[in-house]
């Protein structure tokens, strides 16, 4: 049975119930509006949330990267090192085994120079360590001399601290006929001829000036000594002198001289050895005996 409702005038009107169930509707649709918008909010923060997390993560990823490629490099760098490592102990298990050579053949090395495996590993029996003039010690094998010493003065060179024409001049002759060019042949013996006495190549110098040899001398002395054709000594001597200056690293040098023959004026070239020159192993021995 319908209701009524009075009005201010006294009349009554029905009321339908459907009204209050479209409230009721409006009410709970308006309800479920909100619930969406908060829902739609709430996705809307975890998709902001899920954007930083996938932000985070891919800086996490970049730095995960940068720090692979960091020790890829560094793992590149210990290969790089210890493959560096292997060739220094290479070189300095080569550089011992020469020492060795040099001081079984009687060579005195500075106490400094010596690797200490050739001391710790006994590699070298009867080692000694010895001081000599110039107040620093050496080893040497016991009692050996060193020869490159001139009557025991001065300070004795290993093989590889000579120059070139002095390691040359340590060469059996034997082995020079065989294996060496005539020019470095004949190089090494005019060099030799420097400290012997039977023979007067080589002229002192001045001051300034420790021996010369001029070339037309030095052909003469080839000529005669071994057999050689005049043109073919004038020409050695040439390249004897050239090698000279090689074969010294530039101790020595070779300058134009002015020369008179029979009247006549001529240019000749002259080797000259400066008084300043250092020659290894002569040099100390010179300035003890001074």
């Amino acid at each position: 049975m319908a209701m009524s409702n009075t009005t201010t005038s006294g009349a009554s009107t029905p009321i339908d119930e459907s009204d209050a169930s479209v409230s009721t509707l409006v009410d709970h649709v308006q309800q479920l509006t909100d619930r969406i918008a908060d829902l739609e909010q709430a996705l809307a923060d975890k998709n902001d949330r899920i954007d930083t997390l996938k932000s985070r993560v891919s800086d996490l990823e970049q730095e995960h990267t940068t720090d692979c490629d960091h020790c890829t490099d560094l793992e590149t760098r210990v290969e790089k090192l210890e493959a560096r490592e292997a060739r220094l102990d290479h070189i300095d298990d080569q550089i011992a085994e020469l020492q060795a050579r040099e001081l079984t053949k009687g060579a005195h090395l500075h106490e400094e120079h010596v690797y200490p495996s050739l001391i710790d590993d006994n590699t070298i029996s009867e080692l000694e360590k010895i001081t000599k003039d110039d107040g620093r010690e050496y080893y040497r094998v016991l009692g050996r001399d060193d020869p490159t010493e001139s009557d025991g003065a001065g300070v004795a060179l290993a093989h590889a601290d000579l120059l070139p024409i002095q390691q040359l001049t340590r060469i059996p002759r034997e082995t020079r006929d065989n294996h060496m060019s005539a020019t470095d042949r004949r190089a090494t013996w005019t060099w030799e001829q420097r400290t012997d006495d039977r023979r007067r190549l080589w002229n002192d110098g001045g001051s300034s000036v420790q021996a010369y040899l001029d070339c037309g001398d030095l052909a003469t002395e080839l000529r005669v000594e071994f057999d050689i054709a005049r043109d073919s000594a004038a020409e050695l001597a040439g390249r004897v002198l050239e090698a000279l200056v090689d074969l010294t690293n530039n101790r020595c040098y070779i300058q134009k001289t002015t020369k008179r023959h029979d009247g006549c004026t001529y240019k000749e070239r002259r080797l000259v050895l400066p008084a300043d020159a250092e020659i290894p192993g002569e040099t100390q021995s010179m300035e003890v005996t001074g």
